[in-house]
């Protein structure tokens, strides 16, 4: 059964019988019946006054959808032939998942205000609104553990905040073409937000908790503008209006594969960005991705993961060549097994201000991938013995690293390696660099600038 509550007198409709019941201090709307009211489309139609107690939801009203009202059949199906314009929308416990969504000639529109969408009320389930959303105000979507949101028609922010709370899970539609625009996406809480929309267009995506999940729709490819910008072939005009704020305790996860991510990401204190698996049911990415906006950050640590598996082949998380310039700080690099995280394309490569430390994983390994040029790192280290530096993978590439910049004494305990052709590795600064375990079979150039001071094992 479908009620609605207000604020003020709160009555019960159903068809044949008007039951009035009185409700203090509660500003909701439950629909009626879904057994009661059911129009041609076999669904209870949300722009029919009599679906609500007291008429429809307006502005100041919360849409309820109240389990001890609703009776089978279940799932509970609605739809919308007119737009509607709710304060928000709030659950009593209904016993199985709910959709809304246009009939199949009506593109109806919800407008909704600052009291958002609360799923706090619903211990296990989902909702699905497939209309288009528009916010005009500041608000919060909230759920909690076991729950998800999904919304399968575009949504427009108003030019004002989304913030997302709670444990459970916000996406939008798996291949979903709509998008969010016009406005800024804050994460916060423990849960996770799915965007899988190539043409999203929000200004700001803030992460300070929780889990980001960046989808390809597709399963390989149309990545980007996923975190926003607007989507299209170069994302590089429009990283002003797709900033990426990564703040300490949240993870970007990137379930992607091909494509780049033309933003501008600024972290601030710690970061932390995953290369994963290409959807939640596990499969793995056929080839490597990269990142082509930029990093920004002042004695910060992004910690920077490629924990995709690819078995044919080694997947490649590349980061672009300008990529680091306005860096300073610490980029922790660790990678699965058949994994490397590859830096550079066709020109230089500058992580002058940046200590790269390789971490764990049989698969850690770095490379410089720009065409005859050059990758300059403030220091490189690691304790890990399976890491390696390697030449670059592109035939008749020369691969160049120059290290040292910073002046500070670092040590690597990892392998030095050919790819398809051999690296050329300069000291630069005036700290030691101590090499321990630089491998076997190598055709590696080793030299030094008039400054630079190496210490090889004896």
């Amino acid at each position: 059964m479908l009620s609605i509550k207000r604020s003020r007198k709160v009555s019960r409709l159903q068809v044949g019988a008007v039951l009035a019941v009185a409700v203090l201090g509660v500003s909701a709307f439950v629909p009626q019946s879904y057994a009661a009211v059911k129009d041609a489309n076999g669904g209870t139609n949300l722009s029919l006054p009599g679906s609500w107690n007291g008429g429809l939801p307006g502005l100041g009203d919360t849409a309820n959808f109240d389990g001890s009202f609703l009776s089978s059949p279940v799932p509970y199906n609605f739809t919308m032939t007119a737009n509607g314009t709710w304060g928000g929308v709030t659950f009593g416990n209904p016993a199985s998942n709910v959709t809304i969504s246009s009939n199949a000639t009506t593109n109806s529109v919800i407008t909704m205000g600052t009291l958002g969408v609360n799923m706090t009320g619903f211990s296990t389930g989902s909702l699905t609104i497939n209309n288009f959303v528009q916010n005009i105000a500041p608000t919060a979507w909230s759920t909690t553990a076991n729950q998800t949101f999904i919304t399968g028609g575009s949504v427009t922010l108003g030019g004002s905040d989304l913030t997302i709370n709670g444990a459970g899970v916000i996406r939008q539609a798996t291949s979903n073409t709509n998008n969010w625009s016009n406005g800024n996406v804050v994460m916060n809480g423990t849960g996770t937000l799915v965007l899988t929309s190539t043409t999203n267009a929000f200004s700001t995506l803030t992460l300070n908790s929780g889990i980001i999940v960046a989808q390809s729709p597709t399963g390989l490819t149309g990545i980007s503008g996923v975190l926003g910008g607007g989507g299209g072939a170069d994302q590089a005009t429009n990283q002003s209006n797709a900033v990426v704020n990564l703040n300490a305790g949240g993870t970007l996860v990137l379930q992607m594969s091909g494509n780049q991510l033309y933003n501008q990401i600024n972290v601030n204190g710690t970061g932390n960005i995953r290369h994963d698996t290409i959807d939640p049911n596990g499969v793995a990415p056929a080839a490597g991705t990269s990142i082509g906006g930029t990093f920004i950050g002042t004695n910060a640590i992004l910690n920077y993961v490629n924990a995709a598996t690819v078995t044919t082949a080694p997947d490649q998380l590349g980061i672009s060549d300008g990529a680091f310039a306005n860096f300073s700080g610490t980029l922790n690099l660790s990678a699965s097994a058949n994994s490397q995280v590859r830096i550079g394309g066709n020109f230089d490569a500058h992580l002058d201000n940046v200590v790269v430390n390789m971490l764990g994983g049989n698969g850690i390994v770095l490379t410089n991938n720009s065409v005859n040029g050059n990758l300059t790192i403030g220091a490189l280290q690691t304790t890990n013995n399976n890491a390696v530096l390697q030449g670059s993978n592109a035939a008749n590439d020369v691969t160049n690293y120059l290290i040292g910049a910073l002046n500070t004494d670092t040590t690597f305990t990892g392998q030095i390696a050919n790819g398809t052709t051999a690296p050329i590795i300069t000291k630069i600064g005036t700290g030691t660099w101590t090499l321990t375990n630089t491998g076997a079979a190598i055709s590696a150039v080793f030299m030094r600038s008039p400054r630079g001071c190496w210490n090889f094992p004896v």
